[in-house]
This record gives C-alpha cells, sequence and structure tokens, in this order.
C-alpha cells in the first residue's frame, strides 16, 4: 500500500440524478489503452430505498483527491455514466450497502447492435460517424492519411466492437483524457465528461512543445519517499513474439500468376523472423481511389484499386501490432497523472534501459483503495517502439448464404458494369433504399466463365439471389446463385408442367416478349422448342448435319435467302411441290441440265419465254402466239391461224418435198426482190387465184415487187400458186408443189399452159411417185 501521512484521500461520486448522500467505502479503477476505463465502487447510504432505475444508465462521476505532499494534491476524475447498480445490503435503521460501476459514455455503444453498409469513407470517418450517433465528439490526434474504403459492413456486431475493430485494422489507439475537472464541486456535468482520444501515434507527444516526457524519481523506499511522486516496484519483462508479418490477398482485376502479397519483417532480429504470421484475406489490398479508370461502369461511384503501398503499410502496422507488449515495465507509482496513453521517463534507475530519456508508454493502470489508502499500479511499454493496438476484435464470419434483392438506379431494368457484376440490397439492411448506392458491385457466379468465353446471364432489378461471402468476410460478396420467389414466379406453371425445363428470357426494358429454349420430358410427349422473339442468328464454321426421321415443316413469314458458296445437292425420294404466290427467279451462272424420265410440263398463263445469248436469241410463247427469233433480224411467229416467216437475209426451205397448201378461198403469195428472172432484175409476182369452173379470172394487179409483170397463170381448179425465185419450192393449199428451174422457162414461155399443165400433172401423181427432176 501507498499511504497519505499528510491526510486522508478524499473519494467523492456524483449523479446525474442529482444524489449526495453516498459514501465511497471501496474501489477499483482499470484502464488501458483502446480499452473502456472501469470505475467499481462500494458505497453506503443512509437511503435503503435508493432507486436504481434511475441511477442506471445515467450520469455519473468519480474523483479522488489526494495529498502527495504538503500543499500539494492531484485529482483524476473520471465521468461517464453508471452502468450497473446493486445493492448488497440494507438496514433500515442503519447504512445501505450499495455497488456501482461507472464506465466512459462510449460503453453505450455495447448496447447497440447493427447491421449496415459504409461506402467509400475512410475508417476515421466511419468512426466519427457511429461516435456522433452516440453523442461522442473525440479529440483527434491522427497524423496519417487514411484510404477511402469501398465497402465495409457492421454486421451483427455492436457498434463498439464495430468501432474497436475498424480502430484496431487502420492503427488507431484511443484513450481517454486526464484533464482536470473544470471546478471543483461535487456535481456531475456533461460538461466535464471524460474525453476520448482517438491517436495513431501515442508513443509520440501530442505537440512539440510537450516533447520532452516527464521525469519521475525511481525510488526502493516508499516510506522514506512517500510525500514526494516516485515510482517503485520497477520490473522489466520481454517476451517473444512473431517477427514477420504476411499478408497475401487476391484481386479479380489483377492476373493470377500475380500474386498480392505484402511483408512486415523486424529488422535486426534474424532469429524471429523465423516466426511468422501469414494470412491469406481477399480484396484487403483494395483501396480508393485507384487512379485511373478504364471502366467507367465500374467506377461510377469511385475508383477502387489494388494499393501497393498501403499492402505494405497493413502488413508493417500488423507487425507492430503483434510485437507490442514485447518489452514492458511493471511498475507502481504515486503519481495519478500516469494515465495511459501519457509517455514518461524514470530518473534514478540503475539499469541503462530504463532511464529518464527512454521515454515509457503507459499501457494499462489499476487505481484501487479504500477509505485510508490506495495503490497504483502500472504497465509500461517502451515509447521507442512504435504502438499499434492489438488486433483483439474479431470480424463477423458469415456462414452459409444469403438472400437479397438486385437493385440499380431509378427505372432501370439491368443495371451492371464491364465485368457483369450487379448491386443488391440485404434484406437485413434498413438505410438503403433499393438504388445503386444500396451495396458495392458484386460478382456473379456463371455456368462458365473463360478468357471471353462462357455463360453470362445478367441478374435484373427486382429479382432475388443468393449471396455468399470469401472467407466468410462481410465485406467480400458473391452472388452464387437465383431463386424464384412470388414477385417472380417460375416461367412454366406447376405443377401441371413439372416437366418442362429450359431458359426462357424476357425483354428489355418493358415489354412482353421473350426468347426461350424449353425442353418437354413427359413420355411420349418429348420437345425441344426454341423461340427467337426477334432474330435468329446461327453461324456453322465447318460442317453442318441435320438429320430428321419423319416429317419437317418450315415457315417463313416473310422472305428467305439462301447463300451456298459451292455445290448444293437435293435427293428427293417421293414428289416435290414448289408453289410460288409471285415470281420465281432462277441465275444459273454456266449450264444448267434437266433430265425428266418422263413427262415435262410447263404451263404458263401469260407467256413463256426462252433467250440464248447477249443478242435475244429465244422462244417467245403467248396466251395467242408464239415468236421465235435469233435476235439478228430472223423471226418465225405463230399467231392465230398464220405463221408468219421474217428474215433480214433471206428464207431457205431445204427438204425432200417441201408443200405449200391455201384453204379454199386464200392465197399463195411470192414476193421477190431482185430475182433471177432475167428480164426482171427488180424481181417478180406471180399470183394464182382458186377460181370455180364457171368464173372469168381477173387479171390480177401488178407485183409489188416493182419492174415489168409477168403475165399471171390462171388454173381453173382449186389451186392458189407464188411463184419463188429459181431454186426454191412453194406449197400450195392443195399440197407441196415443187418448182425447179425448168418451170420458170416454161412460165417465160407460156405461163399459162404450163402452169396448168404442172399443176394438174402434179396433182394427178401418186403421193408415193417421186417428183421428177
Amino acid at each position: 500500500m501507498i499511504h497519505s501521512r499528510l491526510s486522508a484521500p478524499r473519494y467523492r461520486i456524483a449523479l446525474a440524478r442529482g444524489e449526495h448522500s453516498l459514501d465511497v467505502r471501496a474501489f477499483t479503477v482499470r484502464e488501458g489503452l483502446s480499452q473502456l476505463f472501469e470505475v467499481d465502487l462500494t458505497v453506503r447510504t443512509p437511503d435503503h430505498d435508493l432507486d436504481l432505475d434511475t441511477i442506471v444508465t445515467a450520469g455519473a462521476a468519480f474523483r479522488v483527491d489526494a495529498e502527495i505532499a504538503p500543499g500539494s494534491f492531484q485529482t483524476r476524475t473520471f465521468n461517464g455514466i453508471c452502468s450497473t447498480a446493486s445493492m448488497i445490503r440494507v438496514e433500515p435503521e442503519g447504512l445501505s450497502t450499495y455497488s456501482m460501476r461507472i464506465v466512459p459514455s462510449l460503453w453505450r455503444a455495447t448496447l447497440r447492435d447493427n447491421c449496415r453498409i459504409f461506402q467509400h469513407v475512410t475508417i476515421p470517418d466511419i468512426v466519427l460517424q457511429v461516435l456522433k450517433e452516440l453523442a461522442i465528439e473525440p479529440r483527434l490526434e491522427l497524423r496519417a492519411k487514411y484510404p477511402a474504403l469501398e465497402y465495409c459492413v457492421q454486421y451483427r456486431e455492436t457498434d463498439f466492437a464495430f468501432v474497436s475493430r475498424l480502430l484496431e485494422a487502420a492503427g488507431i489507439t484511443y484513450c481517454f483524457a486526464k484533464d482536470p475537472p473544470k471546478d471543483d464541486t461535487t456535481e456531475w456535468k456533461a460538461e466535464n465528461e471524460t474525453r476520448l482520444v482517438l491517436t495513431d501515434r501515442p508513443e509520440m507527444p501530442p505537440s512539440a512543445s510537450d516533447s520532452s516526457p516527464r521525469r519521475v524519481r525511481f525510488t526502493d523506499s516508499v516510506h522514506r519517499d512517500v510525500h514526494q511522486t516516485f515510482v517503485t516496484k520497477v520490473r522489466l519483462r520481454q517476451d517473444a513474439r512473431p517477427g514477420a508479418v504476411t499478408v497475401r490477398s487476391h484481386d479479380f482485376r489483377v492476373p493470377p500468376d500475380r500474386p498480392l502479397v505484402a511483408e512486415g519483417k523486424v529488422k535486426g532480429r534474424d532469429s524471429e523472423v523465423a516466426y511468422e504470421r501469414y494470412s491469406f484475406e481477399p480484396g484487403v489490398f483494395v483501396y480508393e481511389p485507384g487512379g485511373a479508370s478504364s471502366t467507367p461502369a465500374a467506377d461510377d461511384r469511385g475508383i477502387a484499386r489494388y494499393d501497393a503501398e498501403e499492402a505494405k503499410k497493413l502488413a508493417e502496422r500488423r507487425l507492430v501490432a503483434e510485437r507490442a507488449g514485447r518489452r514492458r515495465v511493471d511498475l507502481a507509482s504515486n503519481l495519478l497523472e500516469l494515465a495511459p496513453g501519457t509517455v514518461f521517463g524514470i530518473d534514478g534507475h540503475p539499469r541503462t534501459d530504463i532511464s529518464a530519456t527512454s521515454g515509457l508508454l503507459v499501457a494499462t493502470s489499476k487505481l484501487s483503495g479504500d477509505r485510508n489508502e490506495w495503490t497504483y499500479e502500472i504497465e509500461a511499454l517502451f515509447a521507442a517502439d512504435p504502438y499499434v493496438p492489438p488486433r483483439k476484435t474479431p470480424k463477423p464470419h458469415i456462414s452459409g448464404v444469403q438472400s437479397a434483392v438486385v437493385c440499380g438506379p431509378r427505372d432501370t431494368e439491368i443495371h451492371t458494369d464491364e465485368y457483369g457484376r450487379c448491386r443488391v440490397q440485404f434484406h437485413w439492411d434498413r438505410e438503403n433504399k433499393l438504388d445503386e448506392k444500396s451495396s458495392c458491385w458484386m460478382r456473379v457466379s456463371q455456368g462458365w466463365a473463360g478468357s471471353a468465353y462462357g455463360l453470362t446471364a445478367i441478374p435484373r432489378v427486382g429479382q432475388e439471389v443468393l449471396v455468399e461471402f470469401f472467407e466468410g468476410d462481410p465485406d467480400q460478396p458473391v452472388i452464387v446463385g437465383r431463386v424464384f420467389n412470388a414477385a417472380n414466379p417460375v416461367p412454366y406453371k406447376l405443377p401441371a408442367h413439372k416437366t418442362r425445363s429450359g431458359w426462357k428470357s424476357s425483354s428489355s426494358k418493358g415489354a412482353n416478349g421473350f426468347n426461350e429454349l424449353m425442353f418437354e420430358d413427359a413420355k411420349g410427349q418429348e420437345l425441344i422448342h426454341l423461340q427467337a422473339e426477334k432474330n435468329y442468328t446461327e453461324v456453322v464454321k465447318n460442317g453442318y448435319a441435320s438429320t430428321v426421321l419423319g416429317n419437317k415443316t418450315t415457315s417463313v413469314g416473310a422472305s428467305e435467302t439462301w447463300t451456298v458458296g459451292a455445290h448444293q445437292t437435293s435427293n428427293i425420294g417421293g414428289t416435290q411441290i414448289a408453289r410460288v404466290g409471285e415470281q420465281q427467279i432462277t441465275h444459273v451462272g454456266a449450264d444448267r441440265a434437266t433430265f425428266v424420265g418422263r413427262m415435262d410440263l410447263v404451263s404458263a398463263m401469260e407467256a413463256h419465254t426462252t433467250v440464248v445469248g447477249p443478242n435475244g436469241c429465244g422462244i417467245q410463247i403467248r396466251h395467242d402466239e408464239i415468236v421465235l427469233t435469233t435476235g439478228a433480224g430472223a423471226t418465225i411467229t405463230l399467231k392465230g391461224g398464220a405463221i408468219f416467216l421474217d428474215a433480214v437475209l433471206g428464207i431457205q426451205l431445204t427438204g425432200g418435198r417441201i408443200r405449200a397448201d391455201a384453204v379454199e378461198g386464200g392465197t399463195c403469195e411470192i414476193n421477190c426482190g431482185p430475182s433471177a428472172l432475167g428480164e426482171h432484175p427488180v424481181g417478180a409476182t406471180v399470183h394464182t387465184k382458186s377460181l370455180a369452173p364457171s368464173e372469168t379470172p381477173d387479171r390480177p394487179a401488178p407485183p409489188t415487187g416493182g419492174g415489168d409483170t409477168i403475165e399471171p397463170a390462171y388454173v381453173l381448179s382449186p389451186l392458189d400458186l407464188v411463184v419463188t425465185p429459181p431454186g426454191a419450192y412453194a406449197e400450195t393449199a392443195i399440197g407441196h408443189l415443187p418448182l425447179p428451174l425448168a418451170t420458170f422457162d416454161a412460165l417465160k414461155a407460156h405461163p399459162r399452159h404450163a402452169v396448168r399443165d404442172m399443176a394438174e400433172k402434179e396433182l394427178s401423181r401418186p403421193a408415193h411417185e417421186p417428183t421428177p427432176e
């Protein structure tokens, strides 16, 4: 015990409810870096009916006043709230005994559990937001710069646990200021509440003016030096700790052959480097901002990338946390201001490493006493070693899957980025609003994922998905499945169509159409159904074989185009019927051959044309005429009951027998141009007219060919004759009549008799008798 021989210490307690009749009989105060202080009190009061309900969670303060030297007092005040109060013993006629515990206001954070998401903010900003909800305004002593986190989740953990693990991860220590009270009253006042301090270098003085730590004299004789400040019972301790920390991570943007590894190793202590802490934590090296963006959709709310520099800092920070407390000094003192977070030096200790210039950082302390005396025990660390709070607060672990709803901007049906990721809102999230701010981008597990190949189906806004978490980390979600629900029912009515399976999409946006690949597996009704809501494209880079063992029907509502680069063969075992509603056009680049085993029928209601060659040589058949043309001035036309032969250069009939017949009443005309009739260089026309025996033949009109007119030959028989140039033949109405050269000689000499005799002779000759030369 450390006694005060000048006067007994004075302990006072104040409650926000204004109770002043409490007498402190014993107390214990425990403090520490990154710990909530606890003040346990045993008090007595004449009030045997103390209203505990008005005390618990209300403001409370405990104050210690101790005289160290004549006229020299030191004071410590602990302001907070009463977290618990209990009656130990009650005496109706005497003093009743109660126990109470005073804790800082931050303790209220242990009473609040929450599930929520923070995005694109730094750890200090997150902590300040949570503290603001508790009406706590800390004092900041932060020297480092902290990158923003893309995504940070508080899941089923208290606000205190959440804040603690974030501060531990960032290397930020919290403690409580030892500021003196603003007045000497015993009343509790909110403005006197012990201030929370956040610092990332507790081993360093907060300002340059405090660069020299306070020096406290060492003594091994407490009773001799009881009237001055001192430290005593100094004990030095050193523990073995890991000398290396290795953290490995994964970022899907970084190729797998480039491992993401950060290391921290102690220098100058090779023997301890072998003791390594190794961990794998996906996404732990991803921070904002991440530099230039090549994926604007993915980075629409911030650029988050792997940061090698921050990764190195993280590994080194964890190494410092692992080695914190490796060397420490335990001691006792009567200097109450040596609170956690205070740096001081010991003057007069025989060890060279414990000196006035070797700063010591108070890590924990225990102040206890009764009505007459008190003790103060301290654990201190060497300030030459950087201090980072140990990572003692576990991160929540999510086992199994969770359900969530895909979300996005208003009036957006499909919200995704360059990686096919989606955003969701969890059912436990009560702060977000089912929009693009509800979560980070989440990767989606697909049935097959390769390098620009695989299966893909982007979950759509409003659909329910299943989410798991890498390593169970709430900050590393991944979509692993999708489920139907009442808002998004199954595509086929069940259980009526329980044998159906397949894929059925939905046209976007706001349409009622769909693409579908459906399988029906009911026995005897097996079916594969494929529907393309609009276009259907099929590409086969080599062979394509299709076998239909039954019937096949193809229906094309509009146009169809076939393009065959080489050859096409059709083998039809039965009948082929092709019906063309309008036109059919066939272009053949080279030859075409059609082989018909029996009959070939071509029926055209208006016309049929066959053209060969570029000059138009061909045949044209209409419903009332047939025209054969060479395309160079020669045409044969059959129209009605007539045949017309037109030739620019000439007409030649060659045959064993050529016969021209004219029906009764008709004529047989031969019109010549320049002929071989000798004195008729322009040509001659011979007309014979079929006359009845009683008719007198009229003299024919002059020939149309020009020149002198040959006297026509009148034949009193059914004969019309047109005489052609020498060497040709004429066909009369009663048969074929050869006209050799002698005929022309006879015509010139005796045209009437020669023609009559020749015609009668020809008509009387049997058909099988050869024609004379």
